[in-house]
């Protein structure tokens, strides 16, 4: 069992070892706190318009296809499995992992039978609400995939699935068909 004076002792080690990390620390935390400072005002620069012309002016967009890549599996006993993925890729020498890179999609296209939104087949228990909600006009999507020289952004999808009798069970999707890519 502790005494009064060994917790006291204890307590006021605690707290010199407390005071002399905060004093080994305090270099660091000036370090950071200068270094915050330099880039508020470098932000600052470039919001008050004193960068280079090309920092000021929007970046150009550029138009890219969305394009499909579809995986197909037929089982040996009949049912087939579909699904596409639509990609809008582009290349420019200009693309790093840290450029800011956003696509903005307009003008979609609902692919597939919208008629049965429910898509629970036949013999088949579904539960919960299936809410679909309207589409806006364009979405925006920031980052995407990227590497040296290239970007690639999702695009749309569409899932088919048909049982032996080659009778579709579900068929839905949607894609955009204008998408645009910005690179800063």
């Amino acid at each position: 069992m502790r005494t009064k004076k060994t917790r006291a002792g204890l307590l006021a080690a605690l707290a010199t070892i407390g005071v002399w990390a905060c004093d080994a620390a305090q270099p660091l935390g000036d370090a950071m706190v200068e270094a915050g400072a330099e880039l508020m005002d470098a932000g600052r620069g470039l919001r008050d318009g004193a960068s280079s012309d090309a920092a000021a002016q929007p970046p150009e967009p550029v138009s890219v296809p969305c394009v499909p890549r579809t995986w197909r599996i037929v089982q040996a006993d009949g049912p087939v499995r579909e699904t596409t993925v639509y990609y809008a890729e582009i290349e420019a020498a200009s693309i790093t992992p840290t450029s800011r890179i956003r696509a903005v999609m307009c003008d979609e296209e609902t692919l597939g039978d919208p008629s049965d939104p429910e898509m629970c087949p036949d013999g088949a228990t579904c539960t919960g609400e299936h809410y679909q909600a309207p589409a806006l006009r364009c979405r925006v999507a920031v980052g995407g995939e990227v590497e040296e020289g290239r970007a690639r952004f999702r695009c749309g999808n569409r899932q088919i699935a048909q049982d032996a009798s080659g009778t579709t069970i579900y068929d839905f999707g949607a894609r955009w068909r204008d998408v645009r890519v910005f690179v800063e």
